[in-house]
């Protein structure tokens, strides 16, 4: 399902967007941190994934030089940047504090 981007971190729940690209193997490795938590976050916040090879102007938008990078969104507003791959542990102590 497709979700208008403004839709989507403009909500009340907390949306984490994930800009990737799929030659990306750092990308690859977040994708498998972010599934490792997801399951025990799923009812506090939503999990987008951004591809920056088709979403160009997305991409152009919020800056994004390099992959993966993770954006945190809670009612329109920017609360997190992560540039690079984020760890587990990363990913759960910001979590728990949405």
């Amino acid at each position: 399902m497709k979700t208008k981007f403004s839709d989507l971190i403009n909500g009340e729940q907390a949306v984490l967007i994930d800009f990737f690209a799929e030659w990306c193997s750092h990308c690859k490795r977040q994708t498998g941190e972010l599934f490792e938590v997801v399951e025990h976050f799923k009812d506090k916040i939503r999990i987008a994934k951004v591809d920056i090879d088709i979403n160009k102007t997305l991409a152009h938008k919020y800056k994004i030089h390099s992959v993966p990078t993770l954006f945190l969104f809670k009612d329109g507003e920017l609360l997190w940047i992560k540039k690079g791959v984020a760890t587990k542990n990363e990913l759960v102590s910001l979590l728990d504090m949405v």
